[in-house]
């Protein structure tokens, strides 16, 4: 994926999708931090965290948080919004091809699978298994309906998500119209 109709989108727009502002995004956001339960989670990695307001809210939630996005319009944005966050991160990275190193205990894909087409889909959900530290999750969450912006629509996403994991799904779950789950990757068993 480019950055440049990103840049572009956010150069227009300081918030193109209303996240600092809608009320409905509030409550999205509120849906998807309930369905990771009242845990504390070390390392957290957010792919596609716009201008950071999802982000905000995970580093409640996190020791560390590394936020990524492929647009440097957002990622300054999100840099600022999170300037007094020591423990927060803000990178511009295109994914999944400039993934990010280290172990993490949460990954959080929050409506950008969508934009992508099934083979990167299946690298990008490759790449979370990797990266998932044992017991770490996974939250995917989409929009469901396809959009012209959309490479594929929420239901697709998670049908390709659901084959190509080999993580435990933990929860599944729809509020309107965005769905999510949850996966769990299973801890290594203990050396005899």
């Amino acid at each position: 994926m480019s950055a440049e109709p990103w840049d572009e989108s956010y150069a227009a727009d300081y918030d193109p999708y209303g996240y600092a502002v809608d009320e409905r995004q509030s409550e999205r956001y509120r849906w998807q931090l309930a369905a990771l339960g009242d845990g504390h989670f070390g390392r957290g990695l957010e792919l596609a965290c716009s201008i950071g307001v999802l982000t905000t809210l995970l580093a409640d939630r996190c020791d560390e948080v590394l936020a990524v996005d492929v647009s440097e319009v957002a990622v300054e944005r999100a840099r600022r919004r999170l300037a007094t966050r020591p423990a927060v991160t803000v990178e511009q990275r295109t994914l999944p091809a400039d993934w990010p190193a280290g172990e993490f205990d949460l990954i959080v894909a929050s409506d950008v699978f969508c934009y992508w087409t099934p083979g990167l889909v299946r690298e990008g959900v490759r790449r979370c298994e990797d990266s998932l530290a044992p017991g770490g999750v996974l939250l995917v969450s989409n929009w469901l309906p396809f959009t012209p912006t959309h490479a594929l629509s929420g239901d697709a996403v998670h049908r390709i998500v659901r084959r190509t994991t080999t993580l435990e799904r933990d929860r599944s779950d729809r509020h309107g119209e965005h769905r999510l789950d949850c996966f769990v990757k299973t801890p290594r068993p203990e050396p005899r």
